[in-house]
């Protein structure tokens, strides 16, 4: 067994960094209540990549809670404001995004139920190879 130890922390030592490398962490995940009949939701949170590398979400979902997600931004434009899909969302090492209110945004379409007050609803970020980069827990809140 002595012989092995080494062996495992060398092993640990190596691949260690490869599994830390675009990691993710989350702060404040968190869903408006819905009004009655809603079709749509959205998702707010901030992304820290604590990683060496460049994480890229290029997709959501929450199968148990709605039919697809996406990464949308608030812009205006002539006075007129108007959502956009946006297909990546880059998070350079040591770097934030920020998903807020006029702003970046998850955008949480055709729910299969409605979400209330106290819900927590899992999302899975996904990645530019498909993998998940994060589960999130968001809470479903009062509409402010």
């Amino acid at each position: 067994m002595q012989i092995f130890q080494p062996i495992i922390t060398l092993a640990f030592t190596l691949i260690a960094p490869a599994l830390l490398a675009g990691t993710l962490t989350v702060k404040d995940p968190w869903i408006p209540e819905a009004p009655p009949n809603a079709r749509m939701l959205a998702g707010y949170m901030e992304l820290h990549n604590h990683g060496e590398d460049v994480v890229r979400i290029v997709d959501a979902r929450a199968e148990s809670w709605f039919g697809n997600i996406e990464i949308h931004i608030s812009e205006t434009q002539d006075g007129l404001s108007r959502m956009r899909k946006i297909d990546l969302l880059e998070i350079p090492p040591g770097q934030s995004a920020l998903l807020q209110r006029g702003g970046l945004h998850l955008m949480l379409m055709r729910p299969k139920r409605s979400p209330t007050v106290g819900d927590q609803i899992t999302i899975e970020l996904l990645d530019d190879a498909g993998q998940v980069a994060v589960v999130v827990e968001a809470e479903v809140r009062p509409r402010p």
